[in-house]
């Protein structure tokens, strides 16, 4: 997990990957139950494993804490507004 800021606020994110699109479903499911959110789409790359081709899929999501909530809270109204759009604009 890698922690960054985001004017103010840090969030959690993380990358899910699987080896089909079904797994990589059945996981995001598992992490938006336990508060997280996707970022962005999926990515799905295709590596060559010996003999065969095979298809990973990757999906980034995350996840805001308590204390990031209260920061974010504490904030001043315009500078509320300015992490808002840039989480739009993500």
């Amino acid at each position: 997990m890698i922690i960054f800021g985001v004017e103010g606020n840090v969030l959690k994110y993380k990358i899910i990957k699987a080896s089909s699109d079904h797994e990589l479903e059945e996981e995001v499911r598992k992490h938006l139950m336990d508060g997280w959110r996707p970022l962005g789409g999926v990515s799905i790359v295709q590596a060559e494993m010996a003999f065969s081709k095979v298809l990973k899929f990757y999906q980034a999501v995350e996840k805001e804490t308590r204390e990031d909530r209260r920061r974010y809270l504490e904030l001043e109204d315009e500078e509320r507004e300015q992490v808002d759009l840039e989480r739009r604009l993500r």
